[in-house]
């Protein structure tokens, strides 16, 4: 296993040899290391590395260079996939099994994977995952403050996305999701089917699509955004201190099951949305 380090030393081509060292370009079970010993943007043939698999490929907190772009990714694979960089763009695609997002940067397209992503770990700014990419899971949680730290969004047409489990930060979701374990932060759902939100604390902020159950415990948050959102809710389970909010102007395509499961610390539901009340 080598251990080629981008430098640069000739121009953005990563195809080019004389740009690592020691001047090989990365190869299969490499690990490739992207720092701030350069100050070259990666930008030129950016799938020179298409068929390239590598072990690891980690940019340093202290690399401040652009790679690729929205239109052109860097398109390399990798079993681990580690960005803490501070660069005003990062543009990956490839087949990764674990990507971690670790920017200190929150700029809206500071950190972007495309491709196929087994497992993804938001920790730290802002990470983007590109419309149609493959993503299992996703945990989102955080270094610093727990509400502003990280903010994961998830594209249109991300497809395969079965679970979500969100401790910290942000994520914006605007495609279909399995499950989604809430247990601090912040959900936005603003497109897809969310089939079922397990919300132990922290909020869920329901601005489109379709949650199917959602089961909302003590202290934790279901909310609706702003009026005028077109809105399909089939079952809210809502237990001991819990707090619903439906507010006025939100249309919802059809009626809402609401069990109730304990006492809720607050429930605001405006007397336009048609709810079916159970009590256990």
């Amino acid at each position: 296993m080598a251990t080629p380090v981008w430098t640069g030393a000739t121009d953005g081509n990563v195809g080019t040899a004389a740009n690592y060292s020691p001047a090989a370009a990365p190869a299969a079970g490499d690990e490739f290391r992207i720092n701030g010993t350069s100050t070259r943007d990666l930008d030129t043939n950016m799938a020179a590395l298409t068929a390239v698999t590598v072990d690891k490929c980690g940019v340093h907190a202290t690399a401040g260079m652009k790679i690729g772009a929205a239109g052109t990714p860097f398109d390399i694979s990798a079993t681990r996939l580690y960005y803490a960089g501070r660069g005003a763009w990062a543009y990956f695609t490839g087949t990764y099994a674990n990507v971690i997002c670790a920017t200190q940067k929150k700029d809206v397209s500071s950190f972007n994977v495309a491709g196929t992503i087994t497992i993804l770990d938001a920790k730290q700014g802002w990470c983007g995952v590109t419309n149609g990419a493959a993503l299992t899971t996703a945990h989102v949680t955080h270094q610093g403050a727990r509400q502003t730290d990280v903010i994961l969004y998830v594209g249109t047409s991300v497809t395969g996305f079965t679970t979500a489990n969100v401790n910290g930060g942000v994520l914006d979701l605007n495609s279909s999701l399995t499950t989604l374990n809430n247990t601090g932060g912040k959900t936005i759902l603003r497109a897809g089917t969310l089939t079922t939100a397990n919300i132990s604390a922290g909020a869920v902020e329901f601005r489109g699509g379709t949650i199917t159950t959602a089961n909302v415990y003590d202290g934790a948050v279901l909310d609706t955004g702003p009026s005028g959102d077109i809105l399909t809710l089939t079952t809210i389970n809502m237990f001991e201190g819990s707090v619903i909010r439906l507010r006025r102007g939100v249309i919802f395509g059809s009626a809402i099951t609401l069990n109730w499961r304990g006492q809720p610390r607050v429930l605001d539901i405006d007397e336009s949305i048609a709810v079916t009340l159970n009590l256990n």
